[in-house]
């Protein structure tokens, strides 16, 4: 054969499998997409630590989320085994809860709590991002097994206002609010009672704002996703992920001891392997050809993850690293509502 006949020959067998796999891309056999909008309601906590150099808790922030509406949407694309998920969902600003301030200040009774406070809290923004890649593999016509890896990112800020304190005695409660010039602020406590063990309770209501709280994290994800089709309309889900390395960024902001020698800027910055775990299930309904919906849930734990402190003044344009250590952990699980649409 010459060799203009084996390259003709070559041509033709080409020109018949991009035909043949043309023919099943446009048939959507090997291209699939869903797209699937969603409501969620939010509840859980996030807590901030800082800790002594023996590990003891000198500082604690708890932050309450409480029933926190979320829109948002999952899609995915896949061709043949790869699969491609994204996850975006976003809150709304709404009263949540309580800002729970406790601190340890006595250094000889590690244990003792000197310090606490509650006040109202409200969520500013919350929300989550996430990309996956995975392999769809189809082990019977009914179970699809899909490990991915993945990262994710989220988002949230808090602000806390008014409330009631309680602290061991006047002096302590100065130094908290104005570090050592404590002595000529103390007749600036006129609204606060005394208690018999000579605490000192009053009301911050007429401070407006006292802290707020900003906290971002980076999760690295390996996990893997069960699918299970039966009765050729319903679609149950089961996940679960783990972070292999996490990342914790936070500021709280002490906007009372703004105008004070104290810091009122503390960030924040905490890493640590193996440290977030994600669990989720959902079941979905066929309505319609490509056209279906369901709800599901997804809960989310980190564990207690270590790291620095670093403080500024408000006047400062620098963080300078505390003596002190960093901690930060949360909880919390979503129901979520959706419409899924795929082809």
């Amino acid at each position: 054969m010459s060799i203009f006949g084996r390259k003709f020959k070559i041509f033709l067998v080409s020109l018949m499998m991009a035909v043949c796999l043309g023919g099943r891309a446009v048939a959507f056999e090997l291209f699939q997409f869903s797209v699937a909008p969603k409501y969620a309601l939010q509840n859980g906590q996030m807590n901030e630590y800082v800790l002594y150099t023996n590990g003891n808790k000198l500082s604690e922030l708890n932050w309450e989320i409480q029933n926190i509406s979320l829109l948002g949407f999952n899609a995915t694309m896949g061709w043949e085994m790869l699969l491609i998920e994204a996850n975006c969902i976003w809150g709304f600003p709404k009263d949540s809860g309580q800002m729970l301030d406790s601190d340890w200040q006595n250094t000889s009774n590690y244990g003792m709590k000197t310090n606490y406070s509650e006040s109202s809290n409200a969520v500013d923004y919350l929300g989550d991002l996430e990309l996956r890649l995975g392999l769809n593999i189809k082990t019977w016509d009914f179970l699809h097994i899909i490990p991915y890896g993945g990262i994710s990112y989220s988002r949230s800020k808090f602000t806390a206002s008014g409330g009631t304190y309680w602290y061991g005695d006047a002096e302590s409660q100065a130094v908290y609010w104005y570090g050592n010039e404590y002595t000529s602020h103390l007749s600036e406590f006129s609204n606060v009672s005394y208690n018999s063990d000579d605490a000192i309770t009053g009301s911050l209501d007429s401070y407006g704002d006292v802290i707020s709280y900003e906290r971002e994290t980076f999760n690295y994800v390996l996990g893997v996703k069960a699918k299970y089709n039966f009765f050729t309309r319903f679609t149950v889900t089961a996940d679960i992920g783990v972070a292999v390395f996490t990342q914790i960024n936070s500021v709280d902001h002490h906007i009372l001891k703004d105008n004070t020698s104290s810091p009122s800027y503390y960030f924040d910055k905490m890493q640590g392997f193996f440290k977030s775990f994600n669990f989720g299930a959902e079941f979905d309904v066929k309505i319609w050809q490509g056209l279906s919906a369901g709800a599901g849930g997804n809960f989310v734990f980190v564990n207690q993850i270590l790291g620095k402190d670093y403080s500024k003044k408000s006047t400062d344009s620098k963080y300078t690293l505390e003596l002190e250590s960093a901690a930060a952990d949360c909880f919390y699980y979503n129901i979520e509502f959706f419409v899924r649409y795929s082809f």
